[in-house]
């Protein structure tokens, strides 16, 4: 490659002492360290009629390419901008030169003039002079790794070329020849010690393997042979096998930036962050700014404006903080592409793995606006990780995307814990959008975890205009988890929220508010939908997505031609939970909608319960549906208010709903398509038929699309007075009898969530409780997981509730019916309760019943807890997870004259009147950890156990504590979190405690073996309405033989006769071990094969379905 030189700059030249070695000690070891920035212009050459040129991909590479050969030198560019010139004559390789000194050739920046020669066999290049501010080359597809333009900028930053000198080149006398031992390095050749020796090109010494092979007779002029040289070298012309400078050439280039006068003016060191900054006053950039690793720059109070087409990049490790009263925005007027009207935005690099910190932005009570996309990540490897953003009432205002996170594939297991989060955050576009500019919405998310929306605002005021292009969504989602829902401030469950402090999430203004396609997991939450012209919300192939309790209003008439309106669409979806929505359309004029639209639904495992449904044409439709795989009988439940018609277009057999509510009518053509048989009847209990509809309130009749006379046919509604199965129900209320409505339940549906309609009819306030006989019939899965959600959310159960469940050893362990009887301690007051506990014939152990019975009659639930707790000193985990309760309960926990009256009793656990004392005196919720650490009882029981008590209580306490101050759970140290991974991971009980806390306040899941997420997240699903994520019913127990690997399997109650899968996963989620064992044994053998030891997760699975899963340990 050509090019001019000039001459080394005397500070340098000083330490070039003739026939002298090597350099003085104060030449190199004081080289300056940097770090320096260049501020770089690319021109691109393009025919008059703006034909030909490079494409913007090869920008790209060009960029990617100097960024990666000079920042281990400590030297980065700032690029100011890409001009474009339309101009034929520079096309012409005579006129290639002239480009030096046209007027395109800015002063203050290195200029690099890029000129595609097609069909050309590889690129070449001229720098103006050795240093320079100005280079062109040529690029072609024979040139793959653009070294030319590192070469090039090499020259212009002082390197010359590694042969320059020798005798054998082109370039004899330019400087003396370097002898081919390297002896006169510092003053001849390069002048650059750590390149050895190169006598030039053309002497055929390159090998296809990039190795040298010195050629035959070729002396230097000391008569020695050439043996060896650098054919990696940017700066050598080995064209196929650069790829470096050496750190002396680094230092050279350091030196010529520092110093010599022709490159002090495209130094731009300020585009730099290298040390920890706070701005406080206004700044313009016209070209890149840059924070590099390790290093925060803080902006408060203050304006960024940035030229168009610039960006702000921080590295790996670096930190953006936008603080109150920050701004980032456009100056059209500055830079060498004016009149843009936006600059390119924030791009947050990652690290290369796991244990490398990504970029950090924090945006709060800040303004990031008019960029092409505000915060982006840039097109990495699969194997970077990501940057991570916090928002917290922040605005992004007129940008053209103001989130586009994007990887190339699946991100990297840290963010499976480490989100990204948008507090109370503002997304919008306004009157001042620039005109003519295509909006392309606000969040576009691919292949990237845990995004979360909490109370935000996404709002396009362009609505009218229709300025949108094909991704015009709030949120775009493609194999991404994210989680959109309300927000209320910090230190308030989320049930108990104020009104002034409670703030939904809102989405206005879309041709689709939210699609989401393999958005696996994802939570959509408490938001408001509003004026959209196609959907609010299309889910496609997703698993366990949740739809609860949104409100969707098609609040104005479609525009004319307009397709119908779907409110939610989920296609190809399983594992779903569409509940407590309400979907309604103001208008007078005949109403165009569908509600809720279900295309071919895959598993049994899909709800839909409790949604509102009003003024619409087509309250819900649902196609392709296999009634045998996607739902289970009464799979689908709507509360229909005023819903004019049910249709199932093209279905593939029945579908099975339960309608509680006001309807209108059924109209036959549009009931069942032809080929469907669709059969009513309210049979007596116990027929063997199949229910198609269930009416629980009276309807008014509809058509059997299918019968031979197409005549009404009057189906009679339930009775909805009061009755003595249901005396709680006044006559205003519409109370369906509790025996009925329990009997259509259990006939239909025996997994557990399908009971939570009898569960919450049975508690109603504390005063009386019904009949539980037909919860017992149901399965023992069903029956064990509805007693830990009576245990879970209710210390009011009746004496006869707790008499009924404390008969049934069948179903229930000791402890399970201990723990739903020491929840409830008023109902202990009864003497009915206590005489049965006493005389039971399924009586509990008796030092089980002594503790019930001594429980005071005095005790408030919650005070009763407390003991409860302290029983339960063996499962440390278990008694944390109550602890937990009790916080959150919001107790005051200082009331516990009572417990402390029944621990002096209990000398056999050493408790203390002094020690309960002692903490009970202080704040009551200051410290839970200081409580565990008081009860010395645990610690003389068990010293182990005691320690881990403790240990979970810290947990506890760190939780607490991140909820009360305002912290967000991701801003707890590294340490903390990993403390509660850890925790989760290793105790069952304590897994509970972590995962409720995350899941009821952040709605994330812990790191759970992979073959047991899907089924986690199914869980989820289902008992969001409760806001617990309870455990796998235990249906089995583990007995271990540690001196032959044999273990039996104990099952807890009678199964039928089927065969159950049993899985072994290792700590990664890989299944190690298979085994199958039948159910109607009481015990079944199982013998580990050869497995190491350590922990593993044992799973059964009957019918598809997880019967179980235990933490089991292998040892030999």
């Amino acid at each position: 490659m050509l090019l001019m030189y000039g001459l080394i700059p005397q500070t340098y030249s000083q330490c070039l002492i003739a026939a002298q070695a090597s350099p003085p000690s104060s030449c190199v070891e004081t080289a300056p360290d940097g770090p320096f920035t260049v501020k770089l212009y690319i021109h691109t050459i393009r025919h008059t009629d703006g034909s030909g040129g490079i494409s913007p991909a090869t920008i790209s590479v060009i960029l990617k390419t100097l960024e990666s050969d000079f920042k281990s030198h400590n030297i980065y560019f700032s690029l100011a901008c890409i001009n474009d010139i339309h101009d034929s004559f520079y096309m012409l390789p005579v006129n290639f030169q002239a480009l030096f000194t046209s007027s395109y050739a800015e002063p203050d920046g290195i200029n690099l003039f890029v000129i595609e020669l097609p069909g050309s066999s590889g690129g070449g290049g001229l720098a103006a002079g050795v240093p320079a501010i100005s280079a062109y080359v040529t690029v072609s597809n024979f040139e793959p790794n653009y070294k030319v333009v590192s070469h090039e900028i090499g020259h212009c930053l002082g390197l010359t070329h590694t042969f320059q000198g020798s005798p054998h080149s082109s370039e004899a006398g330019i400087s003396p020849a370097e002898h081919a031992d390297g002896g006169n390095c510092w003053t001849a050749g390069d002048y650059v010690c750590d390149t050895p020796a190169d006598p030039g090109p053309g002497l055929n010494g390159e090998q296809p393997d990039c190795s040298w092979l010195p050629p035959a007779g070729i002396l230097d002029p000391e008569n020695q042979l050439y043996t060896t040289t650098d054919t990696k070298n940017i700066m050598s012309y080995f064209s196929d096998c650069r790829l470096y400078f050496t750190p002396k050439q680094g230092v050279r280039m350091r030196y010529f930036l520092s110093d010599d006068a022709v490159l002090q003016p495209v130094r731009k060191d300020d585009a730099s962050i290298w040390s920890d900054e706070t701005w406080t006053t206004n700044r313009h950039f016209d070209s890149d700014l840059r924070v590099l690793s390790d290093q925060e720059l803080k902006i408060v109070g203050a304006t960024l404006y940035m030229a168009p087409n610039t960006k702000i990049i921080v590295e790996k490790g670096a930190v953006l903080n936008l603080k109150s009263g920050a701004k980032i925005t456009v100056n059209p007027g500055m830079g060498c592409t004016p009149n843009v009207p936006f600059w390119k935005g924030i791009e947050l690099r990652g690290g290369a793995n796991n244990t490398e910190e990504p970029a950090y932005v924090l945006v709060s009570s800040a303004i990031i606006e008019f960029a092409q996309d505000a915060l982006y990540y840039p097109q990495q490897s699969t194997s970077s990780s990501y940057g991570r953003i916090h928002t917290t009432q922040a605005t992004f205002r007129n940008n053209q995307s103001a989130l586009t996170l994007l990887s190339s594939g699946p991100q990297l297991s840290i963010y499976n814990t480490i989100p990204s989060n948008f507090y109370r955050t503002q997304f919008i576009v306004d009157q001042d959008y620039p005109d003519g500019a295509i909006f392309k919405g606000f969040a576009s998310l691919a292949y990237v975890k845990n995004i979360r929306f909490m109370g935000c605002t996404f709002d396009n005021q362009l609505y009218e205009d229709y300025k949108f292009d094909d991704r015009n969504y709030a949120i775009w989602s493609l194999e991404s988890n994210f989680t959109l829902k309300s927000r209320c401030s910090s230190g308030y469950l989320e049930s108990q929220c104020p009104p002034e402090q409670y703030t939904p999430s809102i989405l206005r203004g879309f041709k689709t508010s939210v699609y989401a396609s393999s958005s696996h997991g994802s939570t959509i939450l408490d938001n408001r939908f509003s004026r959209f012209f196609n959907k609010a919300v299309d889910i496609t192939s997703s698993q366990s997505v949740v739809m609860q309790k949104n409100d969707i209003e098609f609040d104005s008439e479609p525009a004319a031609g307009a397709i119908p309106r779907i409110g939610l669409q989920f296609d190809k979806c399983t594992g779903f939970a569409i509940s407590d929505n309400a979907i309604s359309a103001d208008y007078t004029d005949a109403p165009t909608e569908t509600g809720i639209l279900i295309k071919d639904a895959g598993s049994e495992y899909n709800e839909a319960v409790r949604n509102e449904l009003t003024g619409l044409r087509v309250g819900m439709a649902a196609t392709g549906i296999n009634h045998n795989t996607a739902f289970p009988l009464n799979g689908l439940q709507f509360l229909c208010n005023d819903m004019q018609n049910f249709h199932t277009p093209n279905s593939n057999g029945p579908i099975d709903l339960l309608f509680n509510g006001r309807v209108a009518s059924f109209q036959g053509s549009e009931l069942a398509p032809a080929g469907n048989t669709f059969s009513h009847n309210l049979a007596p209990l116990g027929s063997d038929i199949r229910y198609n509809f269930y009416f629980l309130a009276p309807v008014t009749y509809y058509y059997w699309a299918n019968s031979p006379e197409q005549k009404p046919i009057n189906v009679a509604g339930i009775d909805t007075e009061a009755s003595d199965n249901n005396p709680s129900c006044s006559h205003s209320q519409s109370c369906p009898d509790l025996e009925e409505i329990t009997a259509l339940y259990l006939i239909t549906k025996n997994r557990y969530d399908s009971l939570s309609g009898i569960y919450h009819s049975l508690l109603d306030g504390g005063q009386t409780a019904s009949r539980l006989e037909e919860l017992h019939n149901a399965t023992t899965a069903g029956a064990v997981s509805t007693l830990y959600q009576l245990w879970a959310i209710s210390p009011y159960l009746s004496a006869q509730v707790l008499m009924t469940f404390y008969d049934r050893s069948d179903l229930y362990s000791d402890t399970q019916r201990y723990d739903l009887i020491a929840a409830n301690p008023d109902a202990l007051k009864h003497s009915e309760l206590r005489e049965w506990i006493s005389n039971s014939p399924e009586a509990l152990p008796t030092h089980l019943q002594t503790q019930l019975l001594e429980l005071p009659l005095t005790a408030t639930p919650r005070t009763a807890l407390e003991a409860e707790m302290s029983f339960n000193y063996g499962q440390a985990g278990k008694a944390a997870n109550n602890a937990l309760y009790l916080l959150y309960a919001q107790d005051s926990v200082d009331n516990l004259s009572h417990i402390r009256e029944w621990a002096q009793k209990k000398q056999s656990l050493y408790a203390t009147i002094e020690q309960i004392d002692q903490y009970f005196a202080q704040s009551p919720l200051s410290s839970l950890s200081e409580y565990a650490n008081s009860l010395t009882w645990l610690q003389a029981a068990n010293e182990e156990e005691a320690a881990q008590f403790a240990q979970y209580m810290d947990y506890v306490q760190t939780l607490h504590n991140a909820l009360i101050d305002g912290r967000n759970f991701f801003e707890l140290d590294s340490s903390e979190i990993n403390q509660l991974i850890a925790i989760a991971s290793s105790d069952s009980y304590a897994a509970t405690t972590v995962r409720d806390f995350l899941h009821i306040y952040y709605s994330i899941e812990v790191n759970l073996p992979e073959a047991l997420k899907s089924d986690f997240g199914r869980r989820t699903a289902y008992t969001q309405p409760t806001g617990k994520v309870q455990d796998t019913a235990p249906a089995f127990e583990i007995y271990p033989n540690p001196s032959n690997g044999e273990w039996y399997i104990g099952f807890t109650a009678n199964n039928e006769d089927k065969i159950a899968n049993l899985q072994l996963f290792n700590s990664t989620g890989q299944c190690v071990d298979k085994s199958q064992l039948r159910l109607s044994s009481s015990t079944a053998k199982y013998t580990t094969h050869n497995l190491p030891p350590g922990w593993y997760w044992l799973t059964i699975w009957v019918d598809g379905r997880l019967l179980g899963a235990r933490k089991v340990l292998v040892s030999h």
